[in-house]
């Protein structure tokens, strides 16, 4: 329905390896657990440039859901490591 959902429902087939995922699929259902939800709330930090409490995927175990939260979400404070110059 949107760009955010659809972003979204690549991640949890990603870290779910299992099939194509609705909007109103739920991610327990469909095989996550609190290990899964950890990778997919790092994945949303990446992509998203925003920070979801792992308990929001809890809370809103859907794609409709979380992209809602994901949407009213605030900025990240992490910043990805940059490498340094190659020296001798």
């Amino acid at each position: 329905r949107n760009v955010t959902e659809m972003k979204l429902a690549q991640l949890w087939e990603d870290v779910l390896k299992n099939g194509p995922v609705g909007i109103h699929d739920n991610f327990f259902d469909r095989g996550g657990h609190s290990l899964k939800a950890t990778a997919l709330v790092s994945r949303i930090s990446k992509e998203f440039d925003v920070q979801v409490p792992l308990k929001d995927v809890f809370a809103h175990p859907t794609v409709e859901g979380l992209a809602s939260v994901i949407r009213e979400g605030t900025d990240s404070p992490y910043e990805a490591i940059k490498p340094t110059e190659q020296r001798e």
